[in-house]
């Protein structure tokens, strides 16, 4: 009985490390995420206007520097229809094409855009003037999907409502 108890506490310790996998910063199958910064590197966030003249916050994901006025370069642009002060420690999720809870783009290298299939941001704390962490998650039409974290600087409001 001993031996069998043994053997069965042995396969589950085998199967368990068996199928424990670290972290990665681009993902495609269900990790967890990243600890890094992934694919995008540099991050900005700022209070703008939804389409209804209500609060929007927008996040933008980079693979380069950014400046304000000239986010060059391949990104993502992420804008969710709600103040900034309502996302401190909230999971937003935005599904294709724009909705009434936001919007979220991939804009090329030559400027032109093209809705995600899906991002999924959680936020840490969201207090203006301080840094904005947190981690992101998207899903680009080809089926590619890239994940990590960022630690988003504040840009001025952008708009008469921003």
């Amino acid at each position: 009985m001993r031996t069998r108890t043994f053997h069965l506490a042995a396969c589950c310790v085998i199967l368990v490390a068996g199928c424990a996998r670290p972290p990665t910063t681009s993902s495609g199958d269900g990790d967890p995420p990243a600890a890094g910064p992934g694919r995008f590197s540099h991050s900005a966030i700022q209070r703008t206007i939804a389409p209804w003249d209500g609060p929007a916050t927008q996040l933008v994901l980079s693979e380069k520097e950014l400046e304000k006025g000239k986010p060059d370069g391949p990104r993502v642009s992420v804008r969710i229809y709600k103040g900034p002060d309502s996302l401190s420690k909230q999971r937003v999720r935005l599904e294709g094409k724009e909705s009434r809870q936001g919007a979220a783009m991939w804009v090329a290298e030559d400027g032109k855009g093209a809705p995600l299939d899906w991002a999924q941001i959680d936020f840490d704390e969201v207090r203006e003037g301080k840094p904005v962490t947190g981690t992101y998650e998207v899903a680009f039409a080809d089926g590619k999907r890239e994940r990590g974290r960022f630690e988003a600087k504040w840009w001025a409001s952008e708009g008469p409502g921003g």
